[in-house]
Parts: structure tokens; C-alpha cells; sequence
């Protein structure tokens, strides 16, 4: 597999961490606020959702970057937090 030779920032690097944000805002969103358990396990969800997320678009570039996935889930983490202090 080859890994494309992509630098660290443009616009597909804030696509990507938007994405990231996003999913992790819903879902850590919508557990806590309308879930029965606690915090703890939706912010984990929320983030094991984003790393799949991530993970699959990867797999189905025809050259993935681990640069994009870092920013997918730096955007995670981001969108955690929103998502608990909203």
C-alpha cells in the first residue's frame, strides 16, 4: 500500500478535522444528553466512532495519509470536549 507524500496542512487537513469534529459533537452530544449512562462512555463512543470513521475512509483512498488521520482524530478529541460542555 502506498501512503501518499502529502504535507501537514491545506484545506483537506481542516476538511478532516472538521469531519472529526463533527461526528465526535453528535455523538457525544446526543449520549449525554439523552443516554442512561455516564459521561465517561459516550465521550469513548464518541471517539471510537471518529477513529472508525477515520480508519475506513483511509482504507478506501487510493492513497491514504496518516496525516489525515491524525487530524480526523485530533478533530475527535476537539469535538469531544464541545460536545460535553454543550
Amino acid at each position: 500500500m502506498k501512503f501518499a507524500n502529502d504535507k501537514w496542512t491545506g484545506t483537506d487537513k481542516i476538511k478532516h478535522l472538521l469531519a472529526g469534529i463533527f461526528i465526535a459533537v453528535v455523538f457525544t452530544y446526543i449520549g449525554i444528553h439523552y443516554g442512561n449512562y455516564s459521561r465517561f462512555w459516550y465521550i469513548f463512543f464518541a471517539n471510537v466512532m471518529v477513529t472508525f470513521f477515520a480508519v475506513v475512509k483511509e482504507y478506501h483512498d487510493d492513497e491514504p495519509s496518516y496525516k489525515d488521520f491524525i487530524y480526523t482524530i485530533a478533530g475527535g478529541i476537539i469535538g469531544t470536549i464541545i460536545g460535553a460542555l454543550v
